[in-house]
């Protein structure tokens, strides 16, 4: 099945990644990063969560999911991001 067949927009072009998370937690990093990013108006508190807080969340979900290897077979979750 092609990205986008069988939902309720099929004409909305997107990119689609999906990934096994690490025990949940590259999932939960991801969607903490995205809160970060969305949530913070603050320019100086902005530079701050830019330059420190999203590549440390980041690199924690990208340690976790190096440390579960690339055995995924007892992975019975998978983070889905999608982006317009």
């Amino acid at each position: 099945m092609g990205v986008g067949e069988n939902l309720p927009f099929p004409s909305v072009s997107f990119d689609l990644v999906l990934s096994p998370e690490g025990y949940s937690f590259l999932g939960a990093c991801c969607i903490f990063a995205l809160f970060l990013d969305s949530c913070v108006e603050n320019r100086v508190v902005r530079k701050l969560v830019d330059s420190a807080a999203i590549p440390v969340v980041n690199l924690a979900g990208e340690r976790m999911d190096h440390w579960c290897g690339t055995n995924t077979s007892l992975t019975n979750n998978y983070f889905a991001f999608a982006q317009k």
